[in-house]
């Protein structure tokens, strides 16, 4: 049969959720003593489901836990109805109605329930996931908007389940259990899928971006928006593509355009006029501008660098990508 409970004593409150997740403590504001309190629970396999009614209280757990929330278990929070603000290593995670989060219990943490909440939560076995899984949780987890869907299937099976728990035999609680253990992979997985899709196009993405650059090194107008414009995707884009990079988008162009400059200083005939030529073939505005840039990049002035390198190794401009 579910545990269930209802009181309004929060001390009697604390101690059964205690039982249940282990070396946690609560705070209930003044204001709320005569507030109802209920939950509850019920084994499906090695799974635990909860459901939680409280006004609002913080909930804190500042060492490792014991008890039925032990290294083994994972904790999966779905908010039916309130606001919370759940805190772990350093992260602020909202979880708002119909919102999911997934954390490690092991790890100490701070859930707020800023407003009066009604949530499930959902331990399952560590052991069901797997090692990549467990990695994303070194840090409480959100679910995204993108697996509504996912969620609302989640939502209707907790519901239903504790609603109707003690008409449910054992070997179908086992089996409901494993579903959402396999409901919870899915969102985890699907989240590894997307964030792997999106690192993949936004290298591509920088590797067309590095291409146009060195293509189009000679225009004085070269920028994001123009990048942007050429390529077929927004300027937010464009700046991402180069986050991972020591380099910024704008010092890149910068570079290359220097780099280029030298390459062409050192096949230089030493004609009058030939520096002015190569800063205008290279982007610059100005003679002026391209010689104060180049010897900070080189520490020679553009005369300086035609004399002892011309005709010999100078620095390239970046290869394209391929």
């Amino acid at each position: 049969m579910a545990t269930a409970i209802t009181t309004r004593d929060p001390v009697e409150f604390e101690q059964c959720l205690q039982a249940l997740f282990g070396n946690i403590s609560m705070a209930f504001g003044e204001e709320s003593g005569s507030a109802n309190r209920s939950f509850s629970s019920g084994l499906l396999g090695d799974c635990r489901l909860t459901r939680i009614e409280a006004d609002p209280n913080i909930v804190v757990n500042a060492a490792r836990p014991c008890g039925s929330d032990s290294h083994d278990h994972i904790k999966v929070i779905l908010q039916q109805q309130g606001a919370s603000i759940l805190q772990q290593e350093g992260r602020s995670i909202p979880i708002g109605r119909d919102h999911i989060a997934i954390y490690d219990p092991t790890r100490p943490f701070v859930l707020n329930n800023v407003t009066a909440v009604r949530h499930f939560v959902l331990q399952i076995p560590r052991q069901a996931l797997s090692a990549a899984m467990l990695g994303k949780l070194s840090e409480p987890y959100s679910v995204t908007e993108s697996n509504a869907g996912m969620r609302s299937v989640l939502l209707s099976m907790m519901s239903s389940t504790l609603d109707q728990f003690d008409d449910i035999n054992v070997s179908s609680r086992n089996s409901v259990g494993q579903v959402m253990i396999d409901v919870v992979r899915t969102l985890l997985i699907d989240s590894s899928r997307k964030r792997k899709s999106r690192e993949e196009y936004l290298d591509i993405l920088r590797r067309q971006i590095i291409n146009f650059i060195l293509d189009n090194i000679d225009n004085a107008d070269l920028d994001a928006k123009m990048i942007a414009a050429n390529l077929r995707c927004c300027v937010r884009y464009v700046y991402r593509a180069f986050e991972q990079e020591h380099d910024s988008l704008g010092r890149f162009i910068w570079n290359q355009r220097l780099d280029a400059a030298a390459s062409k200083l050192r096949n230089a005939s030493h004609h009058a006029g030939e520096i002015s030529a190569v800063a205008f073939e290279t982007g610059f505005c100005s003679s002026a501008h391209f010689s104060r840039a180049f010897r900070r990049r080189f520490g020679l002035s553009p005369s300086e660098w035609r004399k002892l390198h011309g005709r010999r190794s100078a620095p390239r401009a970046a290869r394209r990508a391929d």
